[in-house]
């Protein structure tokens, strides 16, 4: 895999996409970010309960920001990646060898980092887009507000520590429990 992008563009993707990456995970590879470049760049960030996925386009208003040299995807180290991408003066040249190795270059400097296979990152839900349903964010909101109190604060049953929402024949049924209040 290499690259070459526009030092704005990755580091603000990659600072959008480090806000769903946390430390404090059983799993050491939801602590990096994956990139894959197929028509452009995609960073994705998780941590198991939120996934943030940003995509960088070849162009930007007619100005070239991406250029991608040969294809492929590694997970790096989203704390180290946004340290690192931040302190870099102009274009940002990226090289992945086969053992993972992410070579990161602008100007003089060139940095090295160990990256983990990206065929190991959990994949992502597929989403049908056929199946949806509008609904105004103020009533949204009001559903939530009116379900969410009975929400259980306690860890011990995962299960009872969201809103269970259910879409059927277009409607939007929300329902919540922490075993004694029912919303």
């Amino acid at each position: 895999m290499e690259f070459i992008i526009d030092n704005d563009f990755f580091s603000k993707a990659i600072s959008d996409v480090n806000r769903a990456v946390t430390s404090k995970t059983p799993f050491p590879i939801l602590t990096g970010i994956k990139t894959a470049d197929e028509s452009g760049l995609t960073l994705v960030g998780s941590n198991s309960d939120i996934v943030i996925e940003t995509i960088i386009p070849l162009m930007n208003d007619g100005v070239k920001v991406l250029e991608v040299c040969i294809p492929g995807s590694v997970v790096v180290s989203a704390k180290y990646l946004s340290e690192i991408v931040k302190k870099l003066p102009g274009k940002i040249h990226i090289k992945v060898d086969e053992k993972q190795v992410v070579t990161i270059q602008s100007d003089d400097i060139v940095t090295k980092l160990y990256g983990f296979h990206a065929d190991d990152y959990p994949s992502l839900p597929k989403i049908d887009e056929d199946k949806y349903i509008k609904i105004p964010s103020v009533e949204l909101l009001e559903i939530i507000k009116q379900t969410v109190f009975a929400v259980s604060k306690s860890e011990s049953r995962p299960v009872l520590t969201g809103v269970n929402m259910l879409f059927k024949a277009q409607r939007l049924k929300c329902v919540a429990t922490n075993s004694q209040r029912l919303a």
